[in-house]
């Protein structure tokens, strides 16, 4: 699918049945109720994308998995692995008062210093940016879609 990025409200993607007075939200990933804090409703609206629009299933996407980075214990937010088991798209949410600037861009390539993902997408929720990184020549590019599934 070639789906623009900039097309996509994240916003369409928040369960519309949530209840106001639930403090907790259903993640289909993790398979159990976490949190509804705004940046969770992202990481879910951005994990409905990834589905619906993308049809990527459930069962290749992590959520909030640790990994050591510069000797640092971190968590990254979504990575959606391949067929075959590497990671292909790594995701940073955020909630929509953060803005979009070098330090949120900065913070996923750290996390892909160790992951070597070759796409890499940010989202405050409000804005969906992705690249694309090409590790020979140690380059990347701003893309406007994601890659058509199954990778």
């Amino acid at each position: 699918m070639s789906q623009s990025l900039d097309e996509i409200s994240l916003i369409d993607f928040i369960d519309k049945n949530l209840d106001p007075q639930d403090p907790m939200i259903f993640d289909p990933v993790r398979r159990k109720k976490v949190s509804k804090t705004s940046e969770e409703l992202v990481r879910q609206s951005m994990l409905q994308v990834l589905n619906k629009l993308f049809g990527i299933p459930f069962s290749r996407m992590a959520v909030e998995r640790k990994i050591e980075v510069l000797n640092m214990t971190k968590r990254f937010d979504i990575l959606v692995y391949s067929k075959h088991g590497h990671p292909y798209i790594l995701v940073e949410c955020k909630s929509p008062q953060f803005a979009m600037n070098q330090i949120f861009f900065d913070q996923a390539s750290r996390y892909n210093l160790v992951l070597k993902s070759p796409y890499l997408c940010i989202t405050n929720g409000l804005i969906l940016k992705a690249v694309k990184i090409n590790f020979e020549k140690n380059h990347y590019d701003f893309i406007n879609s994601l890659p058509a599934y199954p990778f």
